[in-house]
């Protein structure tokens, strides 16, 4: 492997804040309360509310959970760096007691609680709006829907929580224009939204934004010759991601892509995919967190 470039510099993480009105916190994103039910996209929404001033986005500070980053901050969100243990080799000793061992490979007998593969997730989704550089984010603009679902490690893709919501935004880059699209969780505060983990983004360099075959994974050069699909954690005081859950491996179908701006946008997509822990995918070689991606511990 000549060099693992990996699109962590342009993972930015759209985060949002919806205020709400009046008490009407189940009518911002519709009814998305039944958290088990992953298909049943939000009903009826009151779209009109998006365009009066209690639905603004709180650009302004990072104190609080809901708060989030204009669209137009800068798309190098960083991942925490890590380095490996160099003295800590390919082993086969039990590592249980150790959640966080960067050092190790890890097979696919579940040491360390890092199966391979480490789950499997399920993508489909119809997207209607890229944003750009807008600097209101309005609830029109997101999908009210999980996108990703599935199973990781002891757990699942898409927690239970109140509801989900998915966005998809162009953003420029001196190391690649990309298409990002991200998934969060949240829940019902106290005349906000709070935002959830796990996310799961999907970074799509420019040159691959078409119909046909998207393929999953990392890059060996430093000209990406596929999408990279993250299951991650966010922190949304600070908007970084602090660490990698799972990594897509595979492809998915696009059925379309307009990469038109604003509503004229459309990206629909549909596939499954396995998904592999950091700290053991073996298509790269098992390991890979020396790359500057920080694995989380088993979920």
């Amino acid at each position: 492997m000549k060099k693992l470039t990996i699109l962590i510099a342009l993972l930015s993480i759209s985060l949002f804040s919806v205020v709400a009105c009046d008490g009407n916190d189940d009518n911002i994103y519709g009814d998305t309360a039944d958290s088990s039910d992953t298909t049943d996209t939000a009903d009826s929404v009151d779209t009109a509310n998006s365009a009066d001033s209690c639905d603004s986005v709180d650009t302004g500070n990072s104190a609080e959970d809901s708060d989030v980053a204009d669209s137009g901050d800068s798309a190098d969100a960083d991942v925490s760096d890590t380095t490996s243990d160099e003295s800590d080799t390919a082993d086969s000793v039990n590592d249980t007691e150790n959640d966080a061992d960067t050092g190790n490979y890890v097979d696919n007998d579940n040491e360390n609680g890092y199966a391979a593969p480490y789950g499997l997730m399920t993508l489909q989704g119809a997207l209607t709006y890229i944003i750009t550089d807008e600097q209101d984010i309005t609830d029109d603009m997101f999908l009210k829907a999980a996108v990703a679902t599935g199973q990781m490690g002891e757990g699942s893709i898409r927690p239970p929580t109140s509801g989900i919501s998915t966005d998809f935004k162009f953003i420029e880059s001196a190391k690649g224009d990309i298409y990002f699209m991200q998934q969060t969780p949240y829940e019902f505060g106290v005349e906000t939204i709070v935002q959830k983990n796990p996310i799961v983004t999907l970074s799509i360099p420019e040159k691959l934004f078409r119909e046909g075959e998207l393929s999953l994974g990392l890059d060996d050069s430093d000209t990406p010759a596929v999408a990279t699909l993250f299951v991650a954690e966010a922190n949304f005081k600070t908007n970084e991601v602090t660490c990698i859950h799972a990594i897509g491996v595979g492809s998915i179908t696009v059925s379309e892509a307009i990469s038109t701006p604003g509503e004229e946008g459309r990206f629909t997509f549909s596939g499954t995919v396995e998904i592999f822990s950091p700290k053991n995918i073996p298509a790269y070689g098992g390991d890979v967190t020396s790359y500057k991606i920080k694995a989380c511990p088993p979920y």
